[in-house]
């Protein structure tokens, strides 16, 4: 496996420097990394599935006290957060070292793909608006990681939103060449300083009460650069955090100028 970089200087006259580089042993260490970390994941989906279900034949078996229902009820918030811990790990695991080929992707309308995305939210749906363009934006993708990826942006935004404001999902045309799926929300917002920290694994701004692992932000990154785009935070013109994610239309499409 080899990796091309071109560096063109900025003179007229000056040479292009070209370097090629053999990454064949780090491809295969990145897939290693990712076989051990699938098996490590596995084996401990297994005790806690088992955690699980020892604590639903307990509750089978007695009647619980108020303080003993509580206990119960604390026991599955924890194992359901580790597993949906590992459940991050794991896809962010996938999208940073397993191979990333194009099988299987398709190219839809995206504003279906952020229809469908509203799936995920039927208890919270009365607070999202869905700002859509009148004509089709196509471009190819990886639906199910884009879905994540917009489960996560919006996921996000509601948690840091006050209960009883609104978060706007909207679609619209970028630069030439590129679609702009954007997140705004009424919350705290995020200052400059962070705009780019709160990608980083495991990051959380100083301060936060609101519980998370971390990760929501970074396999979003992940998914975005999967898609060969990016994510970013920009200013809010008013209060609340406004976040951009842009992808790459067909260039058969003839809304491209």
């Amino acid at each position: 496996m080899l990796e091309f970089h071109a560096y063109a200087a900025a003179a007229p006259n000056a040479s292009t420097l070209l370097m090629i580089r053999d990454v064949s042993a780090k491809a295969q260490h990145d897939r290693n990394r990712a076989d051990c970390f699938a098996v490590a994941a596995h084996e401990i989906r297994s005790p806690l599935a088992a955690i699980s279900g020892y604590i639903q034949l307990l509750q089978l078996e007695t009647t619980p006290s108020a303080w003993a229902s509580k206990i119960y009820t604390q026991l599955h918030e924890k194992v359901r957060g580790v597993d949906v811990l590992l459940d991050d790990l794991t896809r962010l695991n996938r999208m940073e070292y397993e191979a990333a080929g194009s099988v299987g992707w398709r190219k839809p309308d995206l504003r279906a793909v952020l229809r469908l995305s509203l799936r995920a939210f039927k208890e919270q749906r009365h607070r999202l608006c869905l700002d859509l363009p009148a004509h089709s934006m196509r471009a190819k993708v990886d639906i199910i990681p884009l879905l994540v990826a917009l489960r996560n942006a919006l996921e996000n935004a509601l948690k840091y939103s006050a209960p009883d404001t609104m978060v706007t999902l909207r679609l619209q045309s970028g630069p030439p060449g590129w679609a702009c799926i954007e997140v705004l929300d009424q919350g705290p917002g995020i200052e400059p300083l962070y705009r780019e920290k709160v990608f980083e694994k495991f990051f959380r701004i100083p301060g936060q009460q609101e519980q998370g692992s971390g990760l929501g932000l970074a396999i979003l990154k992940s998914i975005m650069q999967h898609h060969g785009g990016q994510v970013y935070f920009k200013d809010s013109p008013g209060q609340g955090a406004h976040l951009v994610m842009e992808l790459v239309l067909l260039p058969s499409a003839s809304y491209i100028p």
